[in-house]
């Protein structure tokens, strides 16, 4: 709660945990108070991108303190405090408030900073490797794709002073394994969706299940509460029933632990005419109607 509360300016008092002291983290004394001065950044590329718009944001989970002797230190947000107890309470209340009127207020979040760099390499792309420890890895697959970007490494250089290998590349999007290149190490083949996507370029679908994937993978869905329990949990004939109703598009289920019964979750998407299509198509599975 107090990422969301802290301010450039906000005194802050420090506690660090016994367990990391005994690491040998000793940055400062417990009760250390410190001025915030800035946070830290982070990139939320096109794939599970939690619903946030692709860019840089400010990461308010660092923050840059500066101590009285005039040191700066990067710590994490969990280990402090705010000094004014009262002003902390209020600015949870409000936190608190918005909330509840606005459950989607981060997608609309003041802390996007800037668009994401440009890469000669998307996210779904299909590319030929040509460095050859990756080509004897990658031998026997059909294609290799560009499964994510490590933005905030782009710039990084390994010890011998070649490309840091930011781009995590796989068979295909969401595959289960995964292996590490360099821009250099690839060479572009084709475009995938989402380039073509945020290109306005046409893409087609094999059927309806696929373009809800492929729209889910953008992070165009919001799960929804349920009413009945004010939780994100559901059972499947709460959010069949949610559906018929108009209430959610769809639903995502989540295979249970040791023995527990699978966990439920309700979606709309953002696209009104494809969360509709999502529905229809979802409720004739069942054999059930809108």
């Amino acid at each position: 709660m107090i990422s969301d509360c802290l301010k450039i300016g906000d005194e802050v008092v420090i506690t660090i945990p016994k367990d990391s002291r005994e690491w040998g983290y000793n940055p400062c004394p417990d009760g250390t108070v410190a001025v915030v001065r800035g946070f830290a950044t982070i990139p939320y590329g096109r794939l599970s991108n939690f619903g946030h718009k692709p860019g840089i944001y400010v990461n308010r989970e660092w923050v840059t303190v500066e101590f009285s002797d005039g040191r700066t230190h990067s710590e994490w947000v969990g280990r402090m405090d705010l000094v004014d107890k009262a002003e902390y309470q209020k600015r949870v209340a409000a936190f608190r408030k918005l909330q509840k009127s606005n459950p989607n207020y981060w997608r609309d979040s003041k802390d996007f900073i800037e668009e994401l760099p440009e890469t000669p390499f998307w996210e779904g792309d299909v590319v030929e490797v040509t460095n050859p420890k990756l080509i004897q890895m990658t031998k026997g697959y059909p294609s290799i794709v560009v499964v994510s970007i490590e933005y905030s490494q782009l710039n990084d250089k390994t010890n011998n002073g070649s490309k840091w290998p930011a781009y995590r590349i796989s068979d295909k999007l969401m595959a289960g394994w995964y292996t590490y290149a360099s821009e250099d190490d690839l060479k572009l083949l084709e475009r995938g969706d989402i380039w073509k996507y945020y290109h306005k370029q046409p893409i087609s679908f094999e059927n309806i299940q696929k373009e809800a994937e492929f729209f889910s993978m953008l992070g165009h869905t919001d799960e929804v509460r349920n009413p009945a329990n004010e939780l994100y949990s559901w059972t499947k004939d709460q959010v069949l029933e949610a559906i018929q109703n108009g209430l959610v598009h769809g639903f995502a289920m989540a295979s249970g632990f040791f023995g527990t019964s699978p966990r439920v979750t309700a979606i709309r998407f953002r696209d009104e005419e494809l969360g509709k299509r999502v529905a229809s198509a979802t409720l004739e599975g069942f054999a059930l109607k809108i």
